[in-house]
């Protein structure tokens, strides 16, 4: 039979501020959860908070530089898996996907 794999999200607070600000908004979402450790798929290890969906990833994108908030996401698919670092909403990879779209536009890719 087909077993539907579930996508647990993770964030990971880079400073003091952005720790505070992420717990507080848990908290008043409730949905705030104690913090875990857990290795990611080259076997290093982080301290994340679980996340009950990707909405609240979307808002801490929106006010990453309002706030000044320094984050990673990251996800697994399934319960035993490791982490892996999501990075599609990331500034970086955005710019390079669209180079890549521009390129593939003038045919020359």
């Amino acid at each position: 039979m087909n077993e539907m794999v579930v996508t647990e999200w993770f964030v990971e607070p880079s400073d003091a501020h952005t720790n505070e600000v992420i717990v507080k908004n848990l908290i008043h979402l409730g949905q705030y959860q104690e913090g875990v450790n857990l290795i990611d798929n080259s076997g290093a290890p982080h301290f994340v908070f679980p996340l009950e969906s990707h909405t609240f990833i979307t808002r801490l994108y929106k006010d990453q530089i309002k706030f000044i908030l320094r984050f990673k996401v990251f996800y697994r698919r399934g319960v035993k898996s490791p982490l892996r670092l999501w990075r599609f909403e990331e500034a970086s990879y955005k710019r390079a996907k669209k180079a890549k779209k521009r390129i593939i536009k003038k045919g020359k890719f």
